[in-house]
C-alpha cells in the first residue's frame, strides 16, 4: 500500500509553504496531547492560529500543538480539488474503522 497518492496533484505542489500560500487567512484550532480536565470541555481548542503562522511554529521548535478538528479541505476548495482519494477498492474501505 505504498505510494498510493502519487497520481494525486498534492502529492506534487503541497508542502508547508504551500498550504500557507493558499490558506493562510483561515483560522484553526489547536489542541496538545495531554490528559482532559473536568470543566474545560472536550471540543474545545487549547488555541487558534492562522494557517499562515502554523508552518513557521511547525519548522521552528518540536511543538504539541496540532489542528483539532478542522477540515482544510472544506474551507479551502482549491485544496479540494487538487486532492484525489486513492482508488483502494470497497473491501479494503469497508473494513476500515
Amino acid at each position: 500500500m505504498e505510494k498510493l497518492t502519487t497520481t494525486c496533484p498534492a502529492y506534487e505542489w503541497y508542502s508547508l509553504q504551500y498550504i500557507k500560500k493558499v490558506s493562510g487567512d483561515k483560522t484553526v484550532p489547536l489542541c496538545v496531547n495531554r490528559a482532559l480536565r473536568y470543566g474545560e470541555g472536550f471540543n474545545q481548542p487549547h488555541a487558534t492560529v492562522n494557517m499562515i503562522d502554523y508552518p513557521d511554529l511547525l519548522e521552528s521548535k518540536p511543538t504539541n500543538f496540532r489542528i483539532f478538528l478542522n477540515n482544510i479541505l472544506k474551507e479551502v476548495p482549491v485544496l479540494q480539488a487538487e486532492f484525489k482519494f486513492p482508488e483502494l477498492g470497497m473491501r479494503l474501505i469497508k473494513g476500515l474503522r
